[in-house]
């Protein structure tokens, strides 16, 4: 038996398990452990305890809900096998046995000793024993028949004689054996070579001719004038159209003769309609042009659904701003600039088109355009350095942003001044800054992430300050 050594384990508190410990004395350490001897840790208690091996003698530890049910333990699969080939009658008794193939005496368990009836020293004489004696007794009577294929006496049941007509000794005689077929065959001449064939009845039935090889087929298929008058070998035939009104002729594939054959599309369409019409077109309203007020026709459908109508694509871009809110659809970050340049008393206007591009805001005293840019929809080259960590929507933005900078800059001549979101929330003043700087100087473009606050509180950009703080 394993020496459990008379220790004292610490165990966490709980919830579960206070109640338990308090009650039966045990001392509270450090507001969450208890000191427990082991005689009354429970026998679900998941605390490891140590052992000492039965065998080799070795200190280990292990759970003490696995241990607490074991009268024996060892640390190892090796110990725990020699612990049981020992003899230890407080365990297993051991009795002598001689082996039922070669009888050789060796030692066996009493126990296993009363519950078989053969006993053997190793896995090789318990096969030969096997192969001599397998069968055993045999339980039901057996007659002797010999294999169908090979001739060799085999033993089956009277039930198997009765229900089989053929018997064989082994699975691979009964794959090797040819039965005969069960099928009734019909006697029939070969269309070509007149051979006689035995088929079965469904294939005369189903076919008008037989033959007895492919060749004999191909041969019929070439000579005889029979397969000609059958498949034509892909000539094609004179017709007449079916419209009566044309007299045209044309050549067609027997395949693909129909009850009516027409030589074109146009005079199988005149017959569809004549029989078919369809319904009477709906006439189309007259509207003007929102821009231009041309007028244009559109459907009824189309009336019922639009508001306002557009000959062209550039007269609705001239106006596509007028027919919508710009309020509910402008952002909190160009609400926000359009409060800053209430503030400093600057006349603006919001979203003016320039071909298929808007400015979000335009300065007309100064011919200057401020654009609104997110951070993460126009990539903040400080929040994104590389392109790899962009997504493709952010890509097209971008791209989409220097086409807008080429035509508003280069085109109209138009100075820009981006303000970034970042920049926007969080530092108003130097927006305004910015914006009135702007105005003064001459630049074509400029950067809100590029400028920042000294510590003196005046502009400067960061190229030129190397320790720069924030307002």
């Amino acid at each position: 038996m394993a020496i459990i050594l008379n220790q004292v384990l610490e165990v966490p508190m709980s919830n579960r398990n206070k109640t338990f410990y308090f009650n039966n004395g045990c001392t509270l350490v450090d507001g969450n452990v208890f000191l427990v001897p082991i005689h009354i840790l429970p026998a679900a208690s998941r605390v490891f305890v140590e052992l000492k091996c039965d065998i080799c003698g070795v200190h280990f530890n292990k759970s003490y809900r696995i241990i607490a049910k074991q009268k024996n333990h060892t640390c190892g699969y090796k110990c725990r096998k020699l612990y049981f080939s020992q003899e230890k009658p407080s365990t297993r008794n051991r009795v002598s046995v001689s082996c039922s193939s070669c009888n050789s005496e060796f030692e066996r368990i009493e126990s296993k000793v009363k519950r078989n009836k053969n006993n053997f020293c190793s896995k090789t004489c318990a096969d030969n024993f096997l192969k001599e004696f397998g069968q055993g007794r045999p339980k039901v009577k057996r007659f002797e028949i010999h294999c169908s294929n090979c001739n060799q006496l085999t033993y089956k049941t009277e039930k198997r004689l009765k229900n089989q007509e053929l018997h064989f000794c082994s699975v691979k005689c009964s794959s090797e054996f040819k039965r005969p077929s069960r099928r009734k065959l019909l006697e029939r001449e070969c269309h070509t070579c007149k051979k006689l064939l035995l088929l079965p009845p469904h294939r005369i039935k189903n076919s008008v001719r037989s033959f007895c090889s492919q060749k004999c087929r191909a041969v019929w298929m070439r000579e005889s004038d029979e397969y000609k008058k059958i498949a034509y070998r892909g000539k094609s035939v004179t017709l007449t159209c079916s419209n009566p009104e044309c007299t045209a002729t044309f050549k067609r594939r027997i395949s693909t003769i129909k009850n009516e054959n027409f030589c074109s599309s146009s005079c199988s369409g005149k017959i569809i309609f004549s029989r078919y019409p369809s319904n009477p077109s709906k006439e189309k309203i007259e509207v003007h042009c929102y821009n231009c007020s041309k007028i244009k026709k559109v459907p009824e459908s189309v009336f019922k659904k639009n508001k306002y109508f557009f000959c062209s694509q550039r007269c609705y871009q001239a106006k596509r701003f007028d027919i919508t809110d710009r309020i509910f659809t402008m952002t909190s970050i160009h609400k926000k600039t359009n409060i800053l340049l209430n503030d400093l008393n600057i006349k603006f206007r919001n979203e003016k088109q320039i071909g298929l591009y808007s400015l979000d805001v335009y300065l007309p005293s100064y011919n200057v355009g401020i654009e609104v840019m997110g951070d993460y929809w126009h990539a903040n080259p400080k929040k994104y350095k590389s392109n790899t960590e962009l997504n493709s929507i952010q890509i097209k933005t971008i791209s989409k942003d220097e086409r807008k900078k080429d035509r508003v800059i280069k085109k109209e001549g138009i100075r820009i001044l981006y303000l970034w979101e970042e920049d926007i929330n969080k530092h108003e003043e130097l927006c305004k800054s910015l914006i009135l700087r702007f105005i003064d100087t001459e630049d074509m473009e400029m950067h809100s992430y590029d400028w920042c606050f000294d510590e003196r509180k005046r502009v400067l950009s960061k190229n030129e300050s190397s320790e720069v703080v924030y307002e």
